[in-house]
C-alpha cells in the first residue's frame, strides 16, 4: 500500500506510524510507574504494620509448674505432702499467700507456709525471710498431741516464678518447738508449686 502512494506521502505516513509506535513505550512507562508506586506503598504499610505489632505489650509469664507439689527434707527425710487445698489461697487485697499440705504416713505431718508478696508485680526469683515468711510444722505426737514446730531467723523462702495462681518456689529453714526450744528440726530442699485460690 505504500508504495501506490507519492513519496511524500509515504514519509508522512512513516512518520505517523513511527509517532504512534514512539508514544507506546511511554504510556507504557507511566503504567509500570503507577504500580511501582503502588507496590511501594504496599512495601511501606506492610512495614508500619510490623512495626505496630512489634511494638505491643505481649504479657510473658514464668514457667511454673502443675501447681500439686510439697515436698522436702525434714532432718534427712525426704517427705511429700498431700496438698490441701482449703489452705492454698491468695489475698489480692493485702498481697497475702498461704498454703499446706500433709502426709498421709504416720506419724502425720502438717505443714504450713505463708509469705507476703505481690504475685502479680513482682520480679522472680525472690527470696522473702523474717517476717514476710512463716513456716510452720505439726507433728502428731504419742498419744494424739501434736508438737508444733515454728521458724526461727534462719528461714527462707524463694519465689521462683508465678502466673497468678500457681506459684513455684524453694524453701529451708530450723524450726523450733514451740514448748521446747532444745528440740529443733532442720528442712532442706523444700520445693513447691502451688494453685492459689485468689480472693
Amino acid at each position: 500500500m505504500l508504495l501506490s502512494l507519492p513519496p511524500s506521502m509515504v514519509f508522512l505516513r512513516h512518520q505517523s506510524m513511527c509517532n504512534q509506535y514512539y508514544l507506546g513505550p511511554f504510556k507504557m512507562k507511566e503504567i509500570f510507574m503507577n504500580r511501582g508506586r503502588f507496590q511501594r506503598w504496599g512495601i511501606v504499610a506492610l512495614l508500619v504494620s510490623f512495626v505496630i505489632t512489634g511494638c505491643e505489650e505481649t504479657p510473658v509469664q514464668p514457667n511454673v509448674g502443675n501447681g500439686k507439689e510439697l515436698k522436702g527434707t525434714i532432718d534427712g527425710q525426704a517427705i511429700t505432702f498431700d496438698i490441701e487445698t482449703s489452705l492454698s489461697e491468695y489475698d489480692t487485697s493485702i498481697l497475702f499467700g498461704r498454703f499446706g499440705g500433709s502426709t498421709s504416713a504416720l506419724p502425720v505431718q502438717s505443714i504450713t507456709i505463708t509469705f507476703n508478696f505481690d504475685i502479680d508485680k513482682g520480679s522472680f526469683p525472690t527470696t522473702l525471710t523474717g517476717a514476710d515468711i512463716t513456716v510452720t510444722l505439726v507433728v502428731e505426737g504419742d498419744g494424739g498431741a501434736d508438737i508444733d514446730y515454728n521458724c526461727t531467723s534462719d528461714c527462707s523462702i524463694t519465689l521462683t516464678g508465678s502466673d497468678g495462681e500457681i506459684v513455684d518456689g524453694t524453701f529451708q529453714g530450723t524450726l523450733v518447738n514451740s514448748k521446747d526450744s532444745s528440740d529443733t528440726i532442720t528442712i532442706t530442699n523444700g520445693s513447691f508449686s502451688v494453685l492459689l485460690a485468689r480472693t
